[in-house]
């Protein structure tokens, strides 16, 4: 029971079965407006986004940025709708699949070097996309009860991160949305809570010597403006060198600049 293969087969089948879907995005979006009247599909497709092998849920991840593709709004309308339902049904879990998609995932294979790179990035363009389909109620308020600004910002944190530039980009677009700032957990954005995913098992602290762990808890809260404040400094003393920095500080700065204005109430402590 306990040997992995016995379950190969069926795990291919799957896979096989999800990826086919894709085939709605690319010539058969006409079938969107079934979808949504499917209220089991999408109690399924929140159980595969949660599956214990992470190459399924990031197959459906895979799906559904094919169907929440922007150029489809030109063919169909319903798309929005789309977009509507997953974000309401599936954005918490598609975020934290951000959790569990680490280095580990890369065999160093051939195309399969870049896995769990790809299967990132895949996340961040679902939620480029789905801001971009419908700017409502219903998508921002979805995403701001995800932990995706707390990834974003510690992204940006961390030098090593490859994707801090696409971070920068995707905080700018969230920090411009007013809707966002409704919900208190980004109000204070010098404490805002650390990443944390509901499909990864959080390590207790391990007590000191004294046998009191209070002073080997890690923290819970980010500073989030001093995060950006320090990745604009970087560009205090010298010039952008490429396209590619030049966006990274204009993306920094309209985030700070949205922040300020939006936030509603005075960001550090008097």
């Amino acid at each position: 029971p306990d040997d992995p293969s016995q379950y190969m087969e069926s795990e291919l089948a799957l896979h096989e079965h999800i990826q086919a879907l894709n085939g709605l995005a690319a010539g058969a979006t006409e079938l969107y407006p079934l979808l949504l009247k499917q209220e089991d599909f999408w109690i399924d497709l929140a159980q595969l986004l949660s599956h214990e092998n992470a190459d399924v849920s990031q197959t459906v991840i895979k799906v559904l940025v094919e169907w929440l593709d922007p150029s489809l709004i030109e063919t169909t309308e319903s798309v929005m709708d789309l977009a509507k339902q997953a974000a309401d049904t599936c954005v918490d879990l598609v975020v934290a699949n951000l959790g569990r998609i680490t280095d580990d995932d890369d065999d160093g294979n051939g195309d399969d070097g870049n896995q769990w790179s790809d299967a990132v990035e895949d996340i961040l363009t679902m939620m480029e996309n789905l801001l971009g389909l419908a700017m409502d109620e219903t998508i921002v308020a979805s995403i701001a009860k995800t932990p995706l600004i707390s990834w974003l910002v510690e992204q940006i944190s961390t030098s090593e991160s490859e994707f801090a530039d696409r971070s920068t980009e995707l905080l700018a677009l969230l920090w411009q949305q007013p809707l966002l700032w409704e919900n208190n957990t980004w109000k204070e954005l010098t404490r805002i809570p650390k990443y944390t995913s509901s499909l990864v098992e959080t390590p207790e602290p391990v007590p000191n010597k004294n046998g009191n762990d209070d002073d080997d808890k890690p923290t819970t809260t980010i500073d989030a403006l001093e995060v950006i404040l320090q990745a604009v400094a970087k560009f205090r003393k010298k010039q952008p060198s490429s396209e590619m920095e030049v966006d990274y500080l204009e993306n920094l700065c309209t985030a700070l600049a949205s922040a300020l204005t939006l936030v509603g109430k005075p960001l550090v402590d008097a």
